[in-house]
């Protein structure tokens, strides 16, 4: 094709490639995502974005303890979704004192919605809800009054009913809980044991084997036996209930959840139920039969429990219906710090951990070892995907990556295994969180991780650390679909890198093609074809100034290769410009203290003028500035609505001379002094290019979008209609189209892009 040898951008800059936008959401948006700079395309339209999650690491108060109208809340337990990976959500639950909550990804609700159909009555909602309970009358009476139902016509007008989930153990402090395999969550009180399908509640208030004591000839008879019976001290099987009374009421403390099973901690007893069937384990074996905590993993057979005042026993089940479980029981000495454990922990590589007043306990499938916290009270323990280890204190949060969990801490101790030892210490990598450095308060009573998130329970409520992942991004579009030329493209590839407390650091690549080309010199025959491109390469950092401003900064490698073989003066040169430019970027969240309104403010391509053949007659690079807002205008589980707006001005100058000015003196001249023939406001408007843009979301997997990009001085007015589909939280893939009202050679330009998490 023939193109011109110096491509420019609007007004007469060079090397367009610096302008030229990328990433199908954003242009689906009209262009408008300085404000909107949220995810790795941030590397073009906004690099103070960047600082924020999901890019960046992020901490968040998720639920206050203290909200405006309703008394603190003191939180006492969380469950997260034991699954994660491709097309799953975030699930949490978060247990209070005095009731139950549920995060479902977008919004924290306190009761299940039910929408009422035609002659639906409150009582045979409430008698399904709550599976039948004796207590019926109460129950249907307090979810009147949490509707405000008061009459008849109150009850027929009622369009959803809200049924609290904490509604058949109002005022209990819930103990303990858990989601199995399939999601259902169980809850634990010291009146009983509860779990909750997602439609309704099952009571396991008088269950065979459980709370239900029959005399001792109709007890079930369970094969167990003990590895070192010398440290065990058999207790007496619990006394039948009597004939008036056959049930009881047992005080909840543990859950866990393994394969089918659910292991049940008390005050009185362990049992495991599974296929509805409640079996009790290590009644007369256990050296006590109050349990403190339960650890379970997947992969490894055995199960932890921790036992009030007496250590921490292992429970190994039979392998053959005619053998016996076995158990095996570990005090202080054993090597624990000392037997008062109040929770355990046990990883894929069969490694255990628990928790004590003072500090933890680590037993390396050989031996045990200890550390002790110095100042600080130990409450709680989790483990992330990848291994590491949580800890809960009155000082805040750790973080321990133990040797074992990393391939090159694999290697040493299968070193020392063939060796024969065995290291005395816990090994490994620590990191402390606290008031200063993310929490909100370092009281932290109880941690719990899913996927890369991390969620904890302190003074000031429910706190997430979200762990941003990677993200790659690819985007392609064909320029000037009305030239027809193949050859005329636009691509971009960029990456981000979260980098703990520190930020984000990404990379890009901006390319365009403007197809082959010929030498500016000699006769037909003996001009050569080449091929004629720009790039734009670059590096990002973005950090956070505070909780809710971040700065970011592009550097950037410009390489322009437009008029090879061009000469000056008799004098041949190649044709290519090579330079250099630095992006600054600026993101406030939460502007004017507006929950989700955004401002963004961006100082792009800040650097020399470039020249391809004669220094004498550079061109400056089309510095910009822009502006913008976004604001997130609903958001709720399964919409999503977001407005942005930009307005953005490219300002360079020449001197008298006709040299181009530096980019600190045109930033400034153009606006001063823009020309033309109207006021210098109504020249600075004229030359401005205005977008404006809307996405809506459903469910977080659709996304629709349009915006409208309107250039006065570029003469362009464009539609733009996007459609994007999120495939989890790894693909995001978005496409988009330009209907020009000029009917200019835009018109109908398709983009697409994607982006993988990882």
């Amino acid at each position: 094709m023939g193109f011109p040898q110096k491509a420019r951008a609007q007004g007469g800059a060079a090397v367009i490639t610096l302008v030229m936008p990328v990433g199908a959401r954003q242009l689906g948006m009209g262009e408008a995502a300085t404000a909107l700079s949220d995810d790795v395309y941030g590397t073009y339209w906004n690099p103070g974005g960047l600082a924020f999650g999901p890019v960046s690491n992020e901490w968040e108060l998720m639920f206050p303890a203290s909200r405006e109208g309703a008394r603190p809340r003191e939180f006492t337990a969380l469950a997260t979704r034991p699954r994660t990976g491709f097309l799953v959500k975030s699930v949490i639950w978060a247990a209070a004192r005095d009731g139950l909550v549920y995060y479902d990804g977008r919004r924290w609700r306190e009761h299940h919605e039910y929408p009422m159909e035609q002659g639906d009555k409150i009582e045979g909602v409430v008698r399904r809800y709550v599976g039948g309970s004796g207590n019926l009358d109460s129950l249907t009476a307090l979810v009147r009054a949490y509707n405000g139902v008061k009459t008849k016509q109150d009850e027929e007008d009622l369009i959803t009913l809200q049924l609290p989930y904490s509604l058949l153990f109002p005022g209990q402090p819930i103990t303990a809980l858990v989601l199995d395999n399939t999601e259902r969550l169980w809850v634990g009180t010291p009146i009983g044991l509860f779990r909750f399908d997602g439609q309704g509640w099952k009571s396991f208030d008088q269950e065979e084997g459980f709370t239900y004591n029959p005399g001792a000839d109709t007890a079930r008879t369970v094969q167990e036996s003990v590895e070192s019976a010398d440290s065990l001290t058999a207790s007496a099987p619990v006394a039948a209930g009597g004939a008036a009374n056959p049930f009881q009421k047992l005080s909840i403390t543990a859950l866990a959840a393994k394969g089918t099973s659910i292991w049940i901690g008390t005050r009185d007893g362990l049992y495991e139920y599974k296929r509805n069937a409640m079996a009790r384990r290590g009644q007369n074996l256990l050296p006590t039969q109050s349990i403190t905590s339960i650890a379970t993993h997947e992969s490894v057979e055995d199960i932890y429990i921790g036992l009030e005042g007496r250590g921490v026993a292992r429970y190994r089940a039979p392998r053959a219906a005619s053998a016996s479980a076995r158990w095996k029981i570990f005090t202080s000495a054993d090597g624990l710090l000392d037997d008062g454990v109040s929770s355990v922990l046990l990883d894929k590589y069969g490694h255990v951990y628990t928790a004590h007043a003072e500090g933890v306990s680590h037993f390396s499938l050989r031996a045990w070892e200890k550390i002790r916290f110095k100042n600080q009270q130990v409450r709680g323990l989790a483990l992330d995907d990848d291994s590491r280890v949580w800890i809960a204190t009155s000082e805040g949060a750790w973080q321990f990556t133990p040797s074992h969990a990393t391939p090159k801490g694999r290697r040493a101790a299968e070193k020392e295994a063939a060796a024969g030892s065995a290291g005395e210490s816990m090994g490994g990598q620590w990191e402390h969180y606290h008031s200063g450095n993310g929490l909100r308060d370092k009281s932290v009573v109880a941690v719990k991780t899913q996927g890369n998130d991390v969620w904890f329970l302190t003074g000031a409520g429910v706190e997430r650390y979200h762990h941003a992942k990677t993200q790659v991004g690819f985007f392609y579009e064909t320029l000037l679909p009305a030239l027809n030329l193949d050859d005329l493209y636009h691509a971009y590839m960029a990456a981000t890198f979260p980098i703990e407390e520190w930020g984000t650091v990404g990379g890009f690549v901006n390319y365009i093609s403007f197809g082959q080309n010929l030498t500016a010199s000699g006769d037909d025959e003996s001009r050569a074809k080449f091929d004629a491109y720009e790039l734009v390469a670059g590096l990002t950092y973005a950090t956070r100034l505070n909780k809710n401003a971040g700065l970011g900064i592009n550097a950037k490698f410009i390489y322009s290769a437009l008029s090879q073989g061009a000469t000056s003066s008799g004098e041949k040169s190649d044709g290519i410009a090579a330079s250099y430019a630095v992006d600054l970027g600026f993101l406030q969240k939460n502007l004017f203290s507006v929950r989700d309104l955004s401002f963004g403010f961006v100082m792009q391509n800040m650097g020399p003028a470039v020249f391809y053949v004669d220094q004498s007659q550079s061109d400056p690079i089309p510095f910009t500035w822009k502006i913008g807002l976004a604001y997130g205008l609903v958001n709720t589980p399964n919409h999503r609505v977001t407005i942005a707006a930009d307005i953005n001005r490219e300002a360079f100058s020449r001197s008298p001379d006709g040299q181009a000015d530096p980019f600190w003196i045109g930033a400034f001249k153009a606006i001063g002094s823009p020309g033309g023939n109207g006021s210098v406001l109504q020249e600075n408007a004229r030359q401005s290019v205005y977008n404006t843009g809307a996405e809506y979301v459903y469910a977080n997997v659709v996304a629709v979008r349009t915006g409208y990009l309107h250039d006065i001085s570029g003469q362009r007015r464009e539609l733009d209609i996007g459609l994007g589909f999120m495939l989890s939280d790894i693909l995001q893939i978005d496409g988009c189209f330009i209907r020009s009202f000029d009917n200019g050679i835009r018109n109908g330009q398709q983009r697409y892009s994607m982006i993988l998490r990882f």
